[in-house]
């Protein structure tokens, strides 16, 4: 009977455990945001008016944060009514940087988050703002540059950074910015007493238009900005400019090229008229072109698209007129002149001065002289076209008989420069001039 007892309180104790409700260890639905404590380190004070705090919430109370960050004030236990920034929502780790402070001042500091049963608050941590502005020269960056061939000039890109000194404020100073150069390195505005000033291009970024410099020179060139503490530089970059340009009557650009002691086009010449305006006539047709004691000029095979490529073609008869066919202060080169270029280039000479360019049916140049000869062939003195891709052919200024001029030819197969007595005046070929 006893053991009956016991086994009929067993199951009643079973039972009651059994039916008893179960624990529920989740967050309630009803409680506010759980914040990390807020210690000192997590505050770091960056200058007298600024600095940067990071904070945790390791739950969101049961239901979605809607709104959180850090507020602030110069008395205690600040509040979202104070001084606040807004993180966004949610549980994760977050971080602001807080400007506008005042020097040397104590701040109180909380952080906040709201979810909807309420706003939750850490707890209080203090801090003290620098006594002092942090002053500095600014900061600029000098990006790159451009050539303007057309109106000579160079232009010089860069970056102002920061400018440096800050007021109370938090208003940055600044007097002026803009680039200094020099051929020589780490060029300072004291070397150039005014320095070209920069244009505001975009946020932070300006541009600086450099004149007067020397053609196929180096320069250095650094940003600089000035505020009251003193001139900030940026980091130096180095330009060659190009070779000196010229104009024809034409209006058309020449860029150029220092060889040794000579400076040539390095383009074939592309004018239409002489120095005094007088026109020179384009002659298409075949047999006018065979029967002419006139100057004259063409097109590659009459082609106005070849103009850019090969410039124009001239007979000996525009070449050696009195008018003068290159820009004023240069000249036809003539025999000499190549003898002197192929001295100074030395073996091998065709093949440094040929442009390296699949327009060679054999491209065998390298245009280590910069020189750029293209396989603008010829016209015959009867009027029809030698093959484009095989040679160039130049005129010289300097007579080898009544009908006869020599002329200079690069080979499509050969490396050598060739100065040839071979060709009748009434022949079209290429021009280059140099300058006198």
């Amino acid at each position: 009977m006893k053991s009956l007892k016991c086994l009929l309180l067993f199951f009643i104790s079973m039972f009651i455990l059994c039916c008893k409700k179960p624990t529920n260890n989740n967050t309630s639905s009803n409680s506010l945001p759980v914040i990390v404590e807020l210690q000192n380190s997590n505050i770091q004070v960056t200058s007298s008016v600024s600095c940067t705090v990071t904070a945790s919430i390791t739950s969101d109370g049961g239901t979605s944060i809607t709104a959180k960050g850090f507020c602030w004030s110069i008395n205690h236990n600040p509040t979202v009514n104070d001084n606040k920034t807004n993180n966004g929502t949610g549980i994760n780790s977050f971080t602001s940087h807080i400007n506008g402070l005042h020097p040397m001042t104590t701040y109180y500091l909380r952080v906040y988050a709201t979810n909807a049963n309420g706003t939750a608050y850490s707890n209080e941590v203090s801090f003290i703002t620098n006594d002092s502005i942090v002053a500095r020269v600014p900061t600029v960056l000098t990006l790159t540059y451009a050539f303007n061939l057309i109106s000579e000039f160079t232009t010089v890109y860069s970056r102002l950074v920061d400018s440096g000194s800050v007021d109370d404020s938090g208003y940055t100073t600044l007097c002026c910015k803009g680039v200094v150069f020099s051929t020589q390195h780490n060029p300072t505005v004291d070397m150039m007493g005014t320095p070209p000033a920069g244009v505001d291009s975009a946020a932070g970024y300006f541009y600086t238009n450099l004149f007067g410099l020397a053609p196929n020179t180096t320069y250095y060139a650094r940003a600089y900005a000035t505020n009251a503490v003193g001139v900030g530089y940026g980091n130096e970059i180095s330009f060659t400019t190009p070779p000196q340009s010229i104009t024809d009557i034409d209006g058309n650009l020449y860029a150029t090229v220092q060889i040794g002691t000579q400076t040539w086009m390095k383009e074939n010449l592309r004018v239409k008229k002489f120095n005094d305006g007088t026109p020179i006539r384009n002659v298409t047709d075949d047999n006018a072109w065979s029967v002419l004691t006139t100057p004259a000029w063409c097109y590659l095979n009459n082609d106005a698209n070849n103009d850019n490529i090969y410039g124009k073609l001239y007979n000996w008869y525009a070449v050696n007129s009195s008018k003068k066919i290159c820009p004023v202060g240069w000249r036809v080169s003539a025999k000499t002149d190549w003898l002197t270029l192929q001295n100074y280039v030395g073996s091998n000479a065709g093949k440094h001065l040929k442009a390296n360019s699949p327009l060679w049916n054999t491209n065998t140049g390298d245009n280590t002289t910069g020189f750029t000869a293209l396989p603008g062939g010829n016209r015959t003195q009867t009027g029809g076209w030698l093959p484009v891709g095989n040679a160039a052919s130049f005129w010289t200024s300097t007579i080898f008989n009544s009908t006869i001029a020599y002329s200079i030819n690069l080979g499509a197969l050969s490396d050598s420069l060739s100065i040839i007595s071979l060709f009748d005046d009434k022949t079209g070929m290429s021009v280059r001039c140099i300058k006198q």
